[in-house]
């Protein structure tokens, strides 16, 4: 059985007729999406991901969750806090856009993509260091990315769901300020991609700031980076639920075209991604 049912007969001829099912295209289109968005999420809304320096003050007014999600983050203390306006001064434009709205940069802009030399890549608003180039990796996603920060207080991970899927959203532990996010395709040690926004980081090589390299082994020694139980259960939960969801959905029906298995996969993406959650915490 398809999307559509295809049945009929009058005065002995058979004939057909095409009639919509609306749940299966609701599961299969909702299936679809997540499939999409599964693919490389941070640009799965493509209008976001436009220039930063093109109009990103009217788009940033046009965007209906930088507004709530602004206001959540800002009643969270941190070491560095500044008002809107103090951010606005120190800031340029694009990089408010990213750090304060949680916007993100077109892939592929960021000179901070090419980079290989030893060194240090800190928060554009505060200037704490978040990555060293050893962790460094090419993603062919158009955007920085990182298997890991350079400890566990580096940064600050919380579940979003501005796509109406859970993501993990990555910011700078001292000021609060958007980073990218974080996706379970990485290579090895850790599995992840910290998929970061070059505008929101600056670069600063080994041998110009020996004192920021001092300050990196410091930390990753007082506080080698770990996963913590606490920002991966919650995940964790949410990608078995919508696992569970869809791999009931397509036990439940008879699916029997290839188009109609499209409910399977994001089962088995999303029940992938909680098993490796968990796996992390034990």
């Amino acid at each position: 059985m398809f999307l559509f049912t295809v049945t009929g007969e009058k005065d002995s001829q058979r004939f057909e007729f095409v009639t919509a099912d609306p749940k299966k295209i609701v599961i299969v289109a909702a299936a679809t999406i997540l499939i999409l968005a599964s693919a490389g999420v941070d640009g799965f809304l493509v209008p976001k991901a436009i220039q930063v320096s093109r109009r990103h003050d009217n788009f940033i007014r046009k965007t209906p969750f930088d507004a709530k999600s602004h206001l959540a983050a800002s009643t969270k203390s941190r070491p560095v806090e500044k008002t809107d306006q103090e951010w606005q001064e120190i800031l340029t434009p694009d990089q408010y856009y990213v750090l304060r709205k949680e916007g993100t940069e077109t892939p592929g802009a960021s000179e901070l993509n090419y980079v290989k030399e030893p060194g240090t890549f800190v928060c554009a608003g505060c200037g704490a260091p978040l990555f060293v180039t050893d962790t460094k990796f090419d993603s062919g996603t158009g955007w920085p990315s990182f298997f890991a920060p350079i400890s566990s207080s580096a940064i600050d991970l919380d579940t979003d769901f501005k796509l109406l899927l859970p993501r993990t959203e990555c910011s700078c532990s001292q000021c609060g300020g958007h980073l990218g996010h974080v996706f379970e395709d990485g290579p090895e040690p850790t599995g992840q991609r910290y998929c970061m926004n070059g505008v929101a980081m600056k670069f600063f090589a080994d041998q110009e700031r020996p004192d920021l390299v001092e300050t990196v082994k410091q930390q990753q020694t007082n506080d080698p980076f770990r996963p913590s139980p606490s920002q991966l259960l919650p995940t964790a939960i949410v990608n078995g639920i919508i696992s569970a969801f869809f791999v009931g959905s397509f036990l439940s029906s008879q699916q029997t075209t290839p188009i109609e298995y499209l409910t399977l996969l994001p089962g088995l993406y999303y029940g992938f991604v909680s098993a490796k959650n968990i796996a992390k915490m034990l």
